[in-house]
């Protein structure tokens, strides 16, 4: 034969009815008990808890016998909306929230502590720069003191009409350089540059050439004509 009844599972708040045999065997951890849970109880906050002999017993609950909100950045009473101090709420609260206050207060002051130190590590690497670029300043001031290295240039002149020619220098000098001519040989002739007065950039170049034939009434040279070839060296700064 088969009966209603209800079937609790011991130190749980599990409890249910319906037809059973009247030879099943409750399982492990159940009992047998008069009927559901009661709807309410004593207090606000609770359960109720299936003993093992099929009775029930209320059990409160650590929490708050009150519903917990979070208003305006504040953990609050939600039916009075008034703020909980701390050593009323659960999961020990007041402790939890201590220690992470003060694990930020250490979180803080190591950043300010790294925040000072950039700071400083950015002053020191702004005077070393300073400090390097007026270095590099005083160097650049020094170099530029230096007088500059002397120039040497060959040149090579073929003259215009009239034996003359304005040759430019290939190089660039800050004074007028000196100029020293050369003698160039054509088998037994020799030409020889006759040199002006060189400006920064130039000068203006004439020439002498022995004579093929040596006449008594006049001297070993005579003027360079057009298209003689002659040389001389340039030095300068």
């Amino acid at each position: 034969m088969s009966s209603f009844k209800c079937v609790g599972i011991v130190g749980t708040n599990k409890a249910g009815c319906t037809t059973y045999e009247d030879d099943y065997i409750l399982p492990e951890g159940s009992v047998w008990v008069d009927d559901l849970p009661p709807m309410t109880g004593p207090d606000r906050f609770g359960e109720w808890i299936v003993e093992a002999d099929g009775t029930y017993s209320w059990h409160k609950l650590p929490d708050p016998p009150f519903p917990v909100v979070y208003h305006e950045g504040k953990i609050k009473n939600s039916d009075t909306l008034v703020e909980l101090p701390e050593n009323v709420l659960p999961g020990n609260i007041a402790v939890r929230i201590a220690s992470t206050e003060s694990t930020l207060v250490g979180i803080s002051t190591a950043m300010s502590a790294e925040v000072q130190n950039a700071h400083d590590y950015a002053q020191q690497a702004s005077q070393s720069a300073a400090s390097a670029e007026a270095a590099k300043q005083a160097v650049d001031d020094a170099i530029a003191a230096l007088p500059k290295p002397t120039q040497f240039e060959m040149l090579t002149a073929v003259l215009g009409a009239g034996g003359l020619v304005n040759v430019l220098f290939t190089k660039t000098y800050t004074s007028p350089p000196v100029l020293i001519p050369v003698t160039r040989f054509v088998g037994d002739q020799a030409f020889i540059p006759v040199i002006g007065v060189p400006t920064l950039t130039g000068v203006e170049v004439t020439g002498k050439r022995t004579r093929g034939t040596l006449l008594l009434t006049s001297g070993p040279f005579e003027s360079a004509a057009a298209g003689d070839t002659v040389q001389f060296v340039v030095i300068g700064r």
